[in-house]
């Protein structure tokens, strides 16, 4: 059965390293941005997430993108 795709919206999700555990590694805390348009370049939500890390005080540690994609039958 051939299946055609529709892309929704994308989520930017943004990881700092949040101190230190008890036993010494590094904690994280993720902040996610939902409602980022599918059309959106990578390059553009790279710059978006360097613009948010630079207003926190933890350190930047990983940015992803994760799109959702709706399946319709055709």
């Amino acid at each position: 059965m051939p299946v055609s795709e529709v892309k929704k919206s994308s989520v930017l999700k943004i990881r700092f390293e949040n101190g230190l555990t008890e036993d010494g590694r590094v904690r994280y805390k993720t902040k996610s941005i939902s409602g980022i348009v599918s059309t959106a370049s990578n390059e553009d939500i790279m710059q978006v997430a360097e613009g948010l890390g630079s207003l926190v005080d933890d350190v930047m540690d990983e940015v992803n993108r994760v799109d959702s994609t709706e399946l319709q039958s055709i």
